[in-house]
């Protein structure tokens, strides 16, 4: 049969009208539908348990006019289902299979559930909170780099400026805070936190920044002293050929 849900029925005489004229005044055959109890899979099996007991229950049976169940009892429940048969109705089919098992099974299901979504939302909220702290650190880290750069922009300015000394200090402490920086955050957050790599390229800029300042002044030192040794040489021999 193409519908198993289906099966053959037959109308008696007379089952809608048994005064005369009957009707129908002779019988059909046909197809039916039997009726399901249908639910959810989350319903609690004992509430489920009791009204399947109720529906299997004889009484219940007669005074509605069940004769089908009345007379095929557990078999005709269960016959034909299109759907699964709840662990709570399952209980009353069959007297071995223990509801326990299953609500156990269940509520474990559920602590698990419940465990693994206190932990993802845990999780999720250490991070968050780590990476606060990580960002608090990071706000430190830029502000003492500004700080360093402030101080540094007034030195190297003119050509008579000697600022080697003062210079070298903001040098020395971009370094330290580098280093400090780098021993606080790991390779990977280095890589995945821009603001963190931000800060490694802003350290390398300020730091190119004063070492220009601080060889530039160099270079002006020495050729001062290149040019002082030239006059020098150049003033004796001017003063012999004013002699001659």
């Amino acid at each position: 049969m193409k519908h198993a849900f289906l099966s053959e029925f037959t109308i008696p005489p007379g089952l809608y009208h048994s005064q005369p004229p009957v009707k129908p005044a002779k019988e059909i055959k046909t197809v039916a539908l039997a009726a399901q109890l249908l639910t959810r899979n989350d319903v609690n099996s004992h509430f489920i348990q009791d009204v399947t007991g109720i529906v299997l229950d004889k009484r219940f049976a007669r005074q509605t006019d069940l004769h089908e169940l009345l007379k095929g009892g557990k078999d005709f429940a269960k016959a034909q289902s299109q759907f699964s048969i709840h662990p709570g109705a399952q209980s009353v089919y069959d007297p071995e299979f223990d509801i326990h098992v299953i609500e156990s099974f269940e509520a474990l299901y559920s602590l698990a559930a419940s465990v693994f979504i206190a932990a993802f939302f845990g999780t999720r909220a250490l991070r968050k909170r780590k990476a606060i702290k990580k960002g608090h650190k990071l706000d430190v880290y830029i502000k003492k780099l500004l700080n360093i750069e402030e101080r540094q922009v007034g030195l190297d300015e003119g050509t008579e400026a000697n600022d080697l000394p003062r210079l070298q200090e903001p040098l020395d402490e971009v370094t330290f805070l580098r280093q400090e920086a780098l021993g606080e955050f790991s390779i990977h957050e280095l890589n995945e936190d821009r603001g963190a790599d931000c800060f490694i390229e802003m350290c390398h800029a300020l730091g190119n920044k004063i070492n220009a300042k601080i060889s530039r002044q160099r270079l002006d030192i020495r050729f001062s002293k290149l040019t002082d040794v030239i006059k020098q040489q150049l003033k004796p021999t001017t003063d012999s050929d004013e002699t001659s």
